[in-house]
């Protein structure tokens, strides 16, 4: 595993102000979907931390991690690399863990083709990937990893602003997604509440064929009269 440490005094990081934070966290608040989400986080972070390349990894209960954004050079991509979908490295997995801010620096030794997420992260050979904790009510749920051609970079200033940033993408995260998700269960009861309706509807349909069918039966019962002995008479009625 790389060096990891924290962020120190100086530098030349940390320049964002705190109008163009407000401004970055309102429209994170406006997105629609995920994809935009993330779209928007990607983007926004250029003004959070100047990096090469970021991406955003989220956990899950099971104990893995996935890529679920990646930014480059002012290019968005929604998602892992292909075929880097689920994230293995083990300095990945130890920044999705961390409860703080830190850093890992080079040289980068490992061979990159163990895992893909990495390979794609230190493609321009970065001085540290800097990463920051996704968390919300004090849980890590994810984390943003920036690759950083200096190190110097990441002083207090820039750590203050990048853990804030981090702090309501986690909530603004969180609140969409369950949004969402609330909004898929309504449709989904809709979807079942239809179905339920149009099955009592053909229930209500075969229950009236029968009381016909049985109404029917009923009219084509007739009485029976002897006449003589071995005669019998019988009217036809009904339908």
């Amino acid at each position: 595993m790389p060096e990891s440490g924290q962020p120190s005094e100086g530098g030349g990081g940390g320049w964002i102000v705190l109008g163009v934070l407000n401004e970055i966290l309102l429209k994170l608040a406006s997105q629609p979907d995920l994809r935009s989400l993330w779209e928007e986080v990607c983007s926004s972070a250029r003004w959070i931390v100047p990096s090469q390349r970021l991406c955003v990894v989220l956990g899950n209960d099971g104990g893995g991690a996935r890529i679920a954004a990646r930014y480059e050079h002012g290019t968005f991509a929604y998602g892992a690399p292909e075929g880097g979908g689920v994230v293995v490295d083990a300095w990945m997995i130890a920044a999705l863990e961390a409860q703080r801010a830190a850093w890992f620096k080079g040289p980068w030794t490992e061979a990159r083709e163990a895992d893909i997420a990495r390979a794609w992260l230190l493609a321009e050979d970065p001085d540290v990937v800097f990463h920051v904790p996704i968390q919300v009510y004090k849980k890590t749920i994810g984390t943003m990893l920036f690759a950083l051609e200096d190190q110097r970079q990441i002083d207090r200033k820039a750590l203050a602003s990048a853990t804030t940033y981090a702090l309501y993408v986690g909530a603004t995260y969180t609140m969409l997604k369950n949004s969402l998700d609330l909004a898929d269960a309504s449709a989904q009861l809709r979807e079942q509440n239809e179905e339920l309706e149009r099955v009592q509807i053909e229930l209500r349909v075969q229950l009236d064929r029968v009381r016909a069918q049985h109404e029917a039966m009923l009219e084509m019962s007739t009485p029976i009269i002897q006449v003589w002995d071995s005669v019998l008479t019988l009217p036809v009625i009904g339908t």
